[in-house]
Order: structure tokens, then C-alpha cells, then sequence
């Protein structure tokens, strides 16, 4: 049977009252959850990708692309310096790496490309060239072109010169220091790295190039900052160099004062302890020390001129000398001449006239 639908308002009303009792009665777990539609999204169809059957060839380095001769990454035209042999030596090999040869005969015949033309004979007129072996290749290249003068290129006279030489000059700024500093490490620095010269004689060394004024000024401060030290020991570069620096820096407070007008001579009897003069030297004893050497000289002119008379005089004693020797020689030649000729000779006469006017013991 179907059921029978409320037919009237009053029993729709009926119906809505009881409905909300039994709603506060149930617990909202019971109560069913209204569900909310919401219209339906559409969605694309995704199309499969397939992966790409082509590949990117990478190029690799050969032989064949190695740098052609005198091109930006090319090395510079090997020409025989022995200066400039090991850089060009490097330079090689690091283009070999980059290119990826490996075969010794590669190495090998790729390195004429490089070279001037007396020295690619040279090179390829070395046994191991011929073989190939580019490991000793390249030790006989620096061999033959002598590649340890550019690294041994100074001796230990070499410094000592160097010191004697630079103590005469006058160091003035910071900018002359700093020329010093790199004289002595271009002149000093390989002999030392090379165990040539111990960190004690390199420290010697560089003091005694610096000029006497200036080591004064610095022994001063270096001795300030440690009195007891320990003089047995050298200053170190290191201690040497702050100190001119600190003495020598640009923007001292007397630095635009003129300081021109004093004489380097004068400030060095000043500090020498074996100048002529000394600070309690009277005006009296400079002038008679003056008269003294003025003396000195005239005696030495008088000296060089009795020198010069005497060998003036001796040359004019030696003069009849050498023509009574020359003279007796002649007489001697004309007496032989004589005793190989006849009394009926036309020439005899003549003969003894000149031998009789020449001998000086017959006048």
C-alpha cells in the first residue's frame, strides 16, 4: 500500500513541529550531513612525451685542434732564450692536456710548430726526438738551452757587489726603499731559496746594502723597541723593513718642510766615529789643519816637479848616449867595409874619410 501524503496545511505544520522536536532530541552525530554539489571540472588529456632519439655530438680536443702558430692561445715563438724556455715548455704542456694527446710522437712532432727554424733543427736533431720519448724530450730542451742560467743567473759575489754598491746611494723616500727591496729579492731571494745562503747571511746582506745614515736611524729605533737584544744575531728583513717604512711613510708631519739645503757630507762626519773633525774642535785647529794640508801640497807639487826635472835631465843625459853608441856601431861597419876592399879601390878614399869623421876618439 502506498503511503497516504498530508493532504492540508495544518497537518504539514504538524508534521515540521514534531520534525524539530526530534531534531533537538538526536545528537548531531545521528543527524545526516547535507551534502553539497559542486559542478564537475573538466580536465585535458595529457599527450605521452617520447624522449628525443637525436643526439648532440660534444666535440673533443685532438691534435688536430691544437692552436695554430702565432694565434692568440698559441705560445710565443720559441727563438732560443734560455730566459724563456721553461715558460715555453709549460705553456706546451698545458695545451697538450687541454687537447687530450697522449702518444709521445704527437708531443714530439707537435712542438717543431712552435719553434723558430734553427731551432726546430736543433730540436729535431736530438736523439730522443728520433725515438720518441717526450718525457726525455723535454728534460734535453732545457738542457741544451740551458734553462738553470735563468734560475742561477746569481752568485754570492754577485750580492756582495750588489751591497757595496747600493750602501754609496742615498735612500730618500719610500719609493727608493721599496726599489732597494726589490733589487736585493731579485739578487738574493733564488740564492737563498736554493739553500745557497743561510736566513742569517741573507739578513747581513740586506743590511749592509742599506746606505750608513740610514742604518744608523734604524738601529736607533730597532734598539728603542728592544734595548737588551741580542746583537750577536742580525736584524731580520722582516723588522728592517717595518722600521724604514714607519720612518719613511709618505704623509709624515714634516714631510712638506725643504730639507735640501743640508749636505749628505755634512751629516756624515756628523755621525761617522772617525771624521777628521769632532764637535769640541776649535775654529783654531781646523785652520791650522788646513795650513797643514795646504803645506802637504805644495811640498807634493814641489816633489812632482823635481820628479819631472830629473827625468827631464835624464833624458837629455841619455840622448849623446844612445848617438855615441850608434855612432861607434857605424864605424864598426865601416872598418869591415875597409878590410874586404883594396887600396885601388875608387871608394876606399871616401870609405875612410867617413869612418875618420865619425869616430869620436880620433877628434
Amino acid at each position: 500500500m502506498q503511503e497516504e501524503l498530508p493532504s492540508s496545511d495544518s497537518e504539514i505544520s504538524s508534521f515540521s513541529s514534531e520534525f524539530e522536536q526530534l531534531d533537538s532530541i538526536l545528537p548531531p552525530s545521528i543527524l545526516p550531513t547535507p551534502t553539497i554539489l559542486r559542478p564537475a571540472t573538466f580536465i585535458y588529456p595529457t599527450i605521452p612525451t617520447q624522449p628525443s632519439t637525436m643526439t648532440t655530438a660534444t666535440p673533443t680536443n685532438t691534435v688536430l685542434n691544437m692552436p695554430i702558430p702565432k694565434t692568440k692561445l698559441a705560445p710565443e715563438t720559441f727563438r732560443g732564450d734560455y730566459s724563456k724556455v721553461k715558460d715555453f715548455i709549460e705553456h706546451y704542456d698545458r695545451l697538450l692536456l687541454q687537447h687530450n694527446v697522449h702518444t709521445h710522437k704527437d708531443k714530439c712532432e707537435t712542438i717543431t710548430r712552435y719553434c723558430g727554424r734553427r731551432e726546430k733543427e736543433t730540436i729535431k736533431n736530438i736523439p730522443s726526438y728520433s725515438t720518441p720519448d717526450w718525457t726525455r724530450l723535454r728534460e734535453d730542451i732545457l738542457k741544451v738551452y740551458d734553462a738553470d742560467r735563468d734560475t742561477k743567473r746569481y752568485t754570492l759575489k754577485d750580492v756582495m757587489s750588489f751591497a757595496r754598491r747600493k750602501q754609496r746611494r742615498r735612500i730618500a723616500d719610500l719609493a727608493a726603499w721599496k726599489q732597494y727591496v726589490r733589487s736585493f729579492l731579485r739578487v738574493a731571494g733564488s740564492l737563498l731559496n736554493n739553500h745557497k745562503l743561510t736566513q742569517n747571511e741573507h739578513a747581513t746582506y740586506f743590511w749592509k746594502g742599506i746606505p750608513r745614515i740610514m742604518r744608523i736611524r734604524l738601529e736607533n729605533r730597532l734598539l728603542a723597541a728592544d734595548p737588551g737584544r741580542d746583537l750577536s744575531k742580525p736584524f731580520s728583513v722582516n723588522e728592517v723593513n717595518l722600521a724604514a717604512e714607519a720612518l719613511l711613510q709618505r704623509d709624515r708631519f714634516d714631510g712638506a718642510i725643504d730639507d735640501s739645503e743640508i749636505d749628505e757630507e755634512s751629516m756624515r762626519e756628523e755621525w761617522s766615529s772617525d771624521s777628521e773633525t769632532s764637535d769640541s774642535e776649535s775654529e783654531d785647529d781646523y785652520r791650522d789643519r788646513k795650513r797643514v794640508k795646504r803645506k802637504s801640497k805644495t811640498t807634493k807639487n814641489a816633489k812632482n816637479d823635481s820628479s819631472e826635472d830629473e827625468s827631464i835631465n835624464k833624458t837629455k843625459s841619455d840622448s849623446p848616449k844612445r848617438k855615441v853608441t850608434s855612432g861607434r856601431t857605424e864605424v864598426e861597419g865601416l872598418i869591415r867595409q875597409l878590410n874586404s876592399m883594396s887600396n885601388e879601390d875608387p871608394g876606399y878614399g871616401l870609405t875612410y874619410y867617413r869612418a875618420v869623421k865619425l869616430d869620436s876618439d880620433i877628434n
